[in-house]
């Protein structure tokens, strides 16, 4: 961990050093994975470049522990439309520690980006827990969508190729 910037970075809990990286091998990951070392405000835009244009970002897992790393992680979200889909599944994994609130760390992070971003907003899946059978599981709470509101597929202007009609034997059309 580098150094946190101030009480928002949760200084309490998190300390300089802590959470050394593993350095794996490149030769021990799949063909198509490569691992980025450093700090995300340094690398994102160097990453940015990489993505083919034909690719859509899905999914992002957030395990970046401080207020202050997330905010310039949450950077990606700021990009043109075309690089994720309508909807960006999420992962935060400290959210529901029981010390975090929402004036430092993550979810002060959340709803600043969500404050200072009118097209893009975060909100935790509804209704996930009802659809898993281990209703337990605590990542369950820490799922969020990034809503692209500014999506092409959000917009009534696409060309669909099939109108969808729901049908109802019992009534005559």
């Amino acid at each position: 961990m580098p150094p946190p910037v101030d009480y928002r970075d949760h200084p309490e809990k998190y300390y300089t050093g802590d959470f050394p990286p593993g350095k794996l091998l490149e030769q021990e990951l799949p063909e198509n994975v490569e691992i980025i070392y450093g700090e995300i405000s340094k690398t994102l835009p160097d990453f940015k470049k990489k993505i083919s244009p034909d690719a859509r970002i899905a999914f992002v897992s957030i395990d970046l522990d401080y207020y202050s790393s997330t905010m310039d992680c949450l950077e990606i979200f700021k990009w043109r439309d075309s690089f994720y889909l309508s909807k960006v599944s999420c992962y935060f994994d400290d959210v529901n520690n029981i010390d975090h609130n929402i004036y430092c760390g993550k979810l002060l992070a959340i709803d600043k980006f969500n404050n200072l971003n009118l097209l893009r907003k975060f909100s935790r899946f509804n209704q996930l827990r009802n659809w898993r059978i281990f209703k337990n599981a605590l990542w369950l709470d820490q799922m969020y969508y990034l809503h692209v509101f500014d999506s092409p597929l959000r917009s009534n202007t696409q060309n669909k190729k099939k109108i969808t009609k729901l049908i109802n034997p019992y009534i005559d059309f």
